[in-house]
């Protein structure tokens, strides 16, 4: 009976790896379609939607301001925030440019720099600052939602603020600018993903054979897993760790994301089913390893009911004796979900974290 020979079993052995490499890229790019497709480009079609509902709000509310019509305007603002926050963890594409993350959004705030710039641009009331182009191009500080949540929320805020006076009038201006560099920004971001020539989505799903943003197919995936990481590192050091302080003497929930309209305990909710979400969908198909699947489920699902068992708004909380623990407790929670997120998880998908963008902050 003869047997094979050395470079025949070889050759087998080659065909075989070369057999595994093809599906795992097949399935590298199936995982990249199926999250941009049902992750990523629904999330930022979900933001247009609401800050163009967010638009309409504000124009509806100014041209007759009332109790009512403020009432509706902080729900539509509620609406495009909780879509902004369940997105907020992507860092990379289309919302790169321009600085459109920043302009959502400029927090954490440690200098006041949002206060200071829209009281400037409330004192100088020129109408010709709220163009579009010349807004857009402006103060970073007052373009977002950090800027339109002072003006809605700040010191009990009532309808009579917003149109009673010429003062009240630029008011109103303000939000209207406000609301519609939102949707305009998030209608790009979502042009920018899909448009079929030059869309993101394109580089995204196509990464394998590379391209002018991709070398391969594994960019991508570890960007999406560094920004979940990043993101998981954030709500913990930024939302948990700034507003709680050191000690309880040393608490300060003045520092938490959008304590003035009493969401920080809301924002981090829509943080963790956006990543919630990612993982099942880009990362869970591929973790062979059952332990480590089942930690990091029962991580996710743990962190939302600590979130749930905290029984005053998070500014509140932090400073309250019988509260403060329950937020100590979530804080642990997502410090060991970061945990999963920055050892087992990259080495069981062969991923690198590589640069995280919280080190600069």
């Amino acid at each position: 009976m003869k047997y094979p020979t050395r470079p025949l079993i070889v050759a087998c052995l080659c065909a075989l790896a070369w057999l595994d490499l093809r599906a795992a890229v097949a399935d590298d790019t199936q995982i990249l379609v199926q999250t941009a497709d049902q992750q990523i480009i629904p999330a930022y079609h979900k933001l247009a939607v609401s800050t163009a509902a967010l638009q309409d709000s504000a124009q509806s509310f100014c041209a007759d301001p009332s109790d009512d019509g403020l009432t509706a305007l902080r729900e539509a603002f509620h609406a495009g925030m909780d879509n902004w926050e369940s997105v907020q963890y992507l860092r990379f594409g289309p919302v790169e440019f321009l600085l459109r993350g920043s302009r959502f959004e400029l927090w954490p705030d440690t200098r006041g720099t949002v206060g200071k710039h829209l009281r400037q641009l409330l004192s100088d009331a020129d109408p010709t600052s709220l163009e579009p182009m010349k807004f857009a191009r402006g103060s970073v500080a007052v373009q977002g939602f950090s800027a339109l949540e002072v003006l809605l929320f700040e010191d009990q805020a009532q309808a009579g603020l917003f149109g009673s006076n010429d003062a009240g009038r630029f008011r109103c201006a303000v939000v209207q600018a406000i609301a519609r560099n939102l949707a305009e920004m998030a209608a790009g971001i979502e042009a920018d993903w899909v448009d079929e020539n030059q869309g993101h989505r394109r580089s995204f799903v196509t990464a394998e054979a590379g391209n002018d943003f991709y070398e391969s197919a594994r960019g991508p995936m570890g960007k999406l897993l560094n920004n979940l990481h990043t993101q998981l590192q954030f709500i913990g050091e930024q939302k948990l760790d700034r507003p709680l302080g050191s000690t309880l003497e040393r608490a300060n929930g003045r520092r938490a994301e959008s304590w003035l309209s009493g969401r920080s305990l809301r924002n981090i909710q829509d943080n963790l089913r956006g990543l919630q979400a990612l993982y099942q969908t880009a990362f869970a198909p591929q973790i062979a390893d059952q332990e480590l699947a089942g930690k990091i489920a029962d991580g996710f699902a743990e962190a939302l009911r600590r979130l749930e068992n905290i029984p005053r708004p998070l500014h509140e909380a932090v400073s309250d004796p019988s509260a403060r623990q329950t937020v100590v407790d979530l804080r642990s929670q997502i410090h060991d979900l970061e945990e999963l997120f920055s050892g087992p998880v990259p080495k069981a998908l062969d991923l690198s974290l590589g640069f995280n963008s919280l080190d600069g902050d």
